[in-house]
């Protein structure tokens, strides 16, 4: 995209960042699906598609597909 940004580590402390670091945000026993994330991306794109492309040329502004340039 021929965008640079600088990525800034901000330190995070106390006791609810450290529940997140140990994925305590997570419900793992409470799962509901058949396939994980990246299971359901690679069939995605195994399809021909392109999970979240409009969300994707929405936040980069590019134009869709097979829209011409003006």
């Amino acid at each position: 995209m021929g965008k640079r940004r600088p990525i800034v580590s901000v330190p995070s402390a106390g006791r609810v960042c450290r529940a997140y670091r140990a994925e305590g945000h997570l419900a793992p026993d409470r799962a509901v699906g058949a396939i994980d994330f990246g299971q359901y991306l690679g069939e995605q794109l195994a399809a021909g598609m392109v999970p979240y492309d409009d969300a994707i040329r929405g936040y980069t502004r590019r134009p869709p597909r097979g829209a011409t340039p003006c």
